[in-house]
């Protein structure tokens, strides 16, 4: 018995040794499109952010630490593929931002943002979808929009993208999270927060990115 069960798990262990040593399948469409990398996945470690409370002087200096860009190898119906995965930790002083972890990762059809932190975190906690055609995988809870320029601080930035989060969870299923504005400019990151005040939740404070240096 123990000779059968040992020629199994040689057995096993030759088909995984294979599946990590051939070419996988569509490697291609696992790869994080361009303007993705740009836009959420540019800055390496030792990148920094400090973000302002408007009329307040509420601030907090977050900065990058632990990036990560590779690709991993997924195995499923004894098949195997690879993607592409950017992750990294954003660090702040527990004002506005306590610790986010990122990740960013190439699916087949999609690339996936997430975002996560605590859930009383001022700037982050988001997860958005962006199809291979790049374009912007709108649902329910998300909507977007490329502005040319967008001033923040006296600041211009260009092709800016504009993120209406209706309210959701990281796990897609809605809830009563406080409605946001979020604003993105490509190789620096979130510039802006606007917080969408209602009959549920009258807050209406805006952070804005009042500077930066990109590493």
């Amino acid at each position: 018995m123990k000779t059968i069960l040992h020629f199994i798990a040689l057995l096993a262990a030759i088909s995984l040794a294979s599946c990590n040593n051939r070419q996988c399948i569509n490697p291609k469409n696992k790869v994080l499109g361009k303007s993705t990398e740009q836009l959420l996945g540019h800055a390496k470690n030792r990148s920094w952010w400090v973000y302002a409370k408007e009329n307040s002087t509420l601030r907090d200096s977050i900065h990058l630490e632990n990036f990560s860009d590779k690709i991993l190898r997924l195995r499923e119906n004894e098949a195997c593929d690879d993607k592409e995965v950017i992750s990294f930790d954003l660090i702040g002083q527990g004002i506005l931002c306590h610790k986010v972890k990122a990740t960013i990762e190439a699916l087949a059809s999609i690339d996936v943002a997430t975002y996560a932190d605590s859930i009383d975190n001022k700037l982050f906690n988001f997860i958005f979808y962006k199809e291979k055609s790049d374009k912007y995988a709108e649902n329910e809870w998300l909507k977007y929009e490329i502005l040319p320029t967008f001033w923040v601080l006296g600041t211009e930035y260009q092709d800016v993208l504009k993120v209406y989060q209706k309210g959701f969870d990281l796990n897609g299923v809605a809830d009563a999270e406080q409605k946001q504005i979020r604003y993105f400019a490509p190789k620096i990151g979130l510039i802006r927060v606007e917080n969408v005040a209602d009959a549920h939740f009258l807050d209406n404070s805006v952070y804005n990115l009042e500077k930066y240096e990109i590493r």
